[in-house]
């Protein structure tokens, strides 16, 4: 039996953030099909396997977003 999910999604900005790239470099990799995004209305979404997969593959580095110095 498998279990359906939905993929969870990021914005640009989060995704950004979240693997301590700059949003420019997002856009960028995504215009370039370097990344995989999907557009939701207007706006520009990163899927979660594709952070997972940026990281996994050396390509990032996910800043800890757990206290603050």
């Amino acid at each position: 039996m498998t279990a359906h999910h939905s993929q969870e999604l990021f914005t640009v900005a989060s995704a950004a953030q979240i693997l301590g790239l700059s949003q420019s470099t997002i856009r960028r990799w995504a215009n370039n099909d370097l990344i995989r995004t999907l557009k939701v209305g207007r706006a520009r979404m990163v899927p979660a396997s594709e952070l997972r997969r940026l990281v996994e593959q050396g390509l990032a580095f996910p800043v800890s977003d757990g206290g603050q110095s």
